[in-house]
């Protein structure tokens, strides 16, 4: 199986990882983040959390100490855990990456991931509910179905 250039090789490998666990129900159609039931583990409360104009949804969890925000342009490392709303894991939990905010790169990530990321410190923790039009979109990449809003735990590690 091929994975596209495009995508970051931390995220395909996510996705492989994941492959063999099955992909759960897929979403009926596009759905707001709103419209999603997320399962109670996920300690998704929309509520409690901050919209963007995009779309994204975010809520910090642990305040960074860096003194240096992360924006467009930046390299940063980062961990993540990637979620379906169902609870179900994408990849390894707590895997790490790098990538350059804003597109470019060697290895860009999905645009609500990315948005999710800048104007984090480092140290920082975040919740990120990113609908599935800052995703993979109406098209099933390799276990992620079709529509799929994606819930993620992140941490900004390093910014260089």
């Amino acid at each position: 199986m091929r994975i596209p250039r495009s995508h970051s090789p931390v995220l395909a490998t996510l996705a492989l990882a994941a492959l063999a666990a099955g992909c759960g129900p897929d979403p009926v159609g596009p759905q707001e983040p709103e419209d999603v039931n997320f399962h109670p583990s996920l300690g998704v409360n929309l509520t409690q959390m901050t919209k963007t104009e995009s779309g994204l949804y975010y809520q910090v969890l642990e305040e960074g100490t860096g003194t240096e925000v992360a924006v467009t342009g930046d390299l940063v490392t980062y961990e993540v855990t990637m979620q379906l709303a169902t609870s179900r894991v994408l990849g390894s939990p707590g895997q790490v990456g790098t990538t350059t905010l804003g597109g470019g790169g060697v290895s860009p990530v999905i645009q609500g991931f990315d948005e999710g990321l800048t104007g984090m410190r480092v140290g920082e923790r975040r919740l990120l509910v990113i609908p599935f039009y800052l995703g993979y979109g109406a098209e099933p990449y390799l276990q992620v179905p079709a529509y799929a809003t994606l819930v993620a735990r992140a941490a900004l590690l390093e910014i260089e």
